[in-house]
């Protein structure tokens, strides 16, 4: 983690690279996959799902247009975004 960043900022760019190397204009990601990507452990291992929904929430923002599918899953390893990356 860079120093002054968030745990869900260095989530977050692991949810980017990840999503950088699919060969798809469209891509969706549950919390639960995402939680599942190298390199989560060091961040995500004792946070709850809010906090990978926030790092997807913040992809979603800032690298790639994106949205929630599922806004009453938030919080569970089944919330689901949906990324826009062509």
């Amino acid at each position: 983690m860079e120093k002054g960043m968030y745990k869900y900022e260095s989530m977050a760019l692991i949810i980017k690279d990840y999503l950088s190397s699919l060969n798809t204009p469209i891509a969706q990601l549950t919390a639960l996959d995402a939680r599942k990507l190298p390199g989560m452990d060091q961040y995500a291992s004792n946070s709850c799902y809010d906090n990978v929904a926030r790092a997807m929430d913040h992809v979603g923002n800032t690298y790639f247009k994106g949205r929630a599918l599922n806004e009453e899953k938030r919080g569970s390893s089944t919330f689901t975004y949906e990324y826009h990356l062509k």
